[in-house]
């Protein structure tokens, strides 16, 4: 199910990278940057209290690294693809990461 969180990730993230691609599953959606993907954002499966999950493709951004430690909440990784997450709890954890976001698309 969504949330006030993860729906203001949604809002923010839109603002600067395009509007995103829901996911079949339903458990969230992809923004593409260029014809590759650059993150996809989770509402459901998530580690416990949190309201949302972003996933970085590999490589996609420099930051990355510093990205997921912002927080420092847990994640439930997805196995198959193993991408770098960053666990979201609040909107001003959604702020923090967009910013971040923002000057590393810029």
């Amino acid at each position: 199910m969504t949330n006030s969180v993860y729906a203001h990730a949604i809002t923010t993230l839109t603002q600067f990278l395009g509007v995103p691609a829901e996911l079949e599953s339903g458990n969230g959606a992809r923004f593409r940057r260029g014809s590759g993907y650059l993150l996809t954002i989770y509402h459901s499966n998530l580690a416990g209290g949190n309201r949302a999950e972003i996933a970085f493709k590999p490589g996609s951004l420099p930051q990355i690294n510093h990205i997921c430690c912002l927080t420092n909440h847990p994640v439930n990784p997805d196995r198959r693809y193993n991408w770098p997450r960053v666990g979201i709890r609040s909107i001003e954890d959604v702020n923090i990461i967009a910013d971040t976001i923002r000057l590393s698309v810029a």
